[in-house]
């Protein structure tokens, strides 16, 4: 099967990132991949480094011919059976470029929120999709009512993570790398630490893990607090800068640390205690499967995608959405009995192999094929 990923976001997320965790798997499968995308991109620089059969236009607008044209040449000239794009914008230029092409599927995951769809252009656009995906049950049910598809067109499928990447993360526990990155960064080795993953946009819940960790750490002397990520392709009425200043002020700069950017992120995890992402309304949350992944019980918010893959008191905790005190209090409950945590994120380890990546193409490749 040829497979053209169609990806013009401008960030390096998951959104972003999804077509290269597919790629190895296909090709060891026989499937011919490639990937659409704008030029100078992170996902244009990272595609050409794997090898990626890898297509690309300057800029993007939602309908531009010369796009169209190259669309439609790339589908032509490799032979493609399915495009599967990645956000909605895509869908006009790839409708256009499809036409007479009958035998070409086309494919949609929505990876960030669904919008409301429903008004006479959009029936025309949707008329030519044959499949949507839906990372949760969450985004499947506003997918009901905000999308003009028939609903057997619309098929859930939870993200995939390749497990054995973590498990050789987590049996690579030699001398020299134990407590590597608490020394990094100045952390007691005492210390439990809870870390984070995300981009700093409001969503991910970075304002209330600011107020909380700097009340939590007020009170408590026994625990430390890592972010990684950083606020490039975030627009927001704040900066990292402003976060850090916040920290900075309450003089607890050396037990919240927003750390940026970073690409080791499993020795992260594998030196963390939690990990603790209150993001308001994750479609999914790829990231906590990484992390349990990893052995670590993992505490999120009860809305949104999170609540479907964590269960409270099983594979760690929720706390409510934009709610301080309810982080606090979490936070302080996971602290207080982090010996049933560590058991629960040793059971984390199996939970995950239902959301293995060899799992998710299997149902993927069902998908492109019906």
């Amino acid at each position: 099967m040829n497979i053209l990923y169609s990806v013009f976001a401008d960030g390096w997320g998951g959104l972003e990132k999804y077509p290269l965790t597919l790629f190895e798997i296909l090709r060891k499968k026989g499937h011919y991949v490639a990937i659409f995308t704008k030029k100078g991109t992170k996902l244009y620089e990272e595609s050409l480094k794997l090898g990626v059969d890898t297509f690309n236009v300057n800029s993007f607008k939602k309908i531009d011919f010369k796009i169209i044209r190259e669309m439609r040449g790339v589908v032509i000239e490799k032979k493609i059976d399915v495009v599967h794009v990645n956000t909605s914008r895509e869908l006009y230029n790839w409708r256009l470029a499809l036409l007479g092409l009958s035998h070409v599927k086309l494919v949609m995951t929505f990876h960030i929120g669904i919008p409301n769809h429903n008004e006479l252009l959009h029936r025309f656009l949707y008329k030519r999709v044959n499949s949507i995906i839906a990372i949760s049950k969450f985004e499947m049910m506003q997918m009901y009512d905000r999308l003009p598809v028939p609903h057997n067109k619309i098929n859930l499928l939870y993200n995939g993570v390749n497990l054995d990447k973590f498990k050789q993360n987590i049996s690579d526990n030699t001398d020299n790398n134990i407590n590597a990155i608490k020394e990094k960064f100045n952390i007691p080795e005492n210390h439990l630490l809870f870390t984070s993953i995300g981009n700093l946009s409001a969503g991910k819940g970075i304002l209330e893990w600011v107020k909380a960790t700097i009340e939590v750490c007020k009170k408590r002397e026994d625990v430390s607090f890592i972010w990684i990520g950083d606020d490039s392709h975030v627009t927001e009425n704040y900066t990292m800068e402003d976060l850090k200043k916040e920290v900075k002020d309450a003089k607890l700069e050396q037990r919240i640390i927003l750390a940026g950017y970073q690409t080791n992120v499993p020795d992260f995890l594998k030196e963390s205690d939690v990990f603790l992402l209150p993001a308001r309304n994750e479609s999914f949350g790829l990231v906590y499967i990484e992390a349990m992944a990893m052995g670590l019980p993992v505490i999120g918010c009860n809305a949104g995608g999170a609540k479907e893959i964590i269960t409270d008191g099983v594979q760690g905790y929720l706390c409510e959405p934009e709610d301080v005190t309810s982080l606090v209090a979490t936070i302080n409950k996971a602290t207080d009995n982090i010996d049933l945590l560590r058991e629960i994120g040793k059971k984390n380890i199996e939970y995950v192999k239902n959301y293995s990546m060899e799992l998710h193409i299997e149902s993927l490749l069902h998908i492109y094929k019906k």
